[in-house]
């Protein structure tokens, strides 16, 4: 626990790598019971730790991912609007092809 905060600062991938490492190397070095015991408590805390940080990245990637999309669609919807003033469309057809409201595509006019 003492190197959790260096532990945190690695990417996922490398964390499997280095839990796998311990694990081997656990393995294959005799332990008396109660060194038993302390290990596998200590890779049980590491492995809720871990399944709790993968999870959390997971789920950051993901509202990151589902909030570029929403940026990148209102941008497109914008750009697009504008091409159409540019071509002299009516304001309310613009807001019908965009779904955009006749107020915001005035300020894109500004």
């Amino acid at each position: 626990m003492k190197y959790m905060e260096i532990v945190e600062q690695f990417p996922c991938e490398a964390l499997d790598k280095i839990f796998k490492k311990l694990a081997e190397y656990a393995d294959s070095k005799p332990l008396t019971k109660e060194e038993q015991e302390k290990y596998d408590n200590s890779m049980m805390v590491m492995w809720d730790n871990y399944a709790v940080y993968k999870y959390a990245v997971e789920k950051a990637y993901k509202k990151g991912y589902e909030e570029g999309y929403k940026i990148g669609y209102e941008e497109g919807r914008k750009e697009f609007a504008l091409k159409l003033l540019a071509h002299n469309f009516p304001l309310d057809e613009i807001a019908d092809l965009t779904d955009l409201s006749i107020e915001e595509i005035k300020k894109l006019e500004q």
